[in-house]
């Protein structure tokens, strides 16, 4: 008779605590994965908060860093959505998107300041730091709602917590 229930959990109750160790793991990589991915987010977006206007050299030395931080999340995101529940990924691609409308909007003023001033004219410190910086600016707000969006989505379908309201 022992051997008879022994040999029942073996073909009934093994399979099912396999699988159900299988989820657990998976639900602990996608948290762990999500986790990484929202810190590389964060991180993209202090890139662009940290960029200083001061003149032209220092602005390209800044957008290459920008743009190694936002070539670092392309790989993450590309790593996470691996794991990713379907329902999250819009909410990753409007994060991303954030910060090419970033980029953008920092050229489209750059070419705007550089057709003011003319062939050969002198672009100012001050039109490079107050202009360039007001549409950095606006933009990193835009880019910190898309993150907060993600970070509740992430909460409610990962966690199975309640949304927040993130400052």
């Amino acid at each position: 008779m022992a051997s008879a229930t022994a040999l029942l959990i073996a073909f009934r109750a093994y399979p099912r605590q396999k699988e159900e160790d299988r989820k657990l793991q998976i639900g602990l990589e996608q948290r762990r994965a999500y986790e990484t991915l929202v810190k590389q987010f964060t991180e993209t977006k202090l890139a662009f908060v940290d960029m200083k206007f001061e003149d032209l050299a220092s602005l390209r030395g800044h957008l290459s860093e920008t743009i190694k931080a936002r070539r670092k999340l392309q790989v993450q995101i590309n790593a996470a959505t691996v794991l990713m529940h379907a329902e999250i990924l819009p909410f990753v691609r409007e994060c991303y998107q954030s910060t090419s409308d970033i980029l953008k909007k920092i050229a489209e003023e750059l070419v705007s300041i550089a057709q003011e001033a003319g062939p050969g004219g002198k672009i100012e410190k001050k039109d490079l730091s107050d202009r360039c910086k007001l549409v950095v600016d606006d933009a990193v707000v835009e880019f910190d709602k898309a993150i907060e969006k993600l970070v509740n989505e992430i909460r409610v379908r990962a966690y199975s917590l309640d949304m927040l309201k993130l400052e």
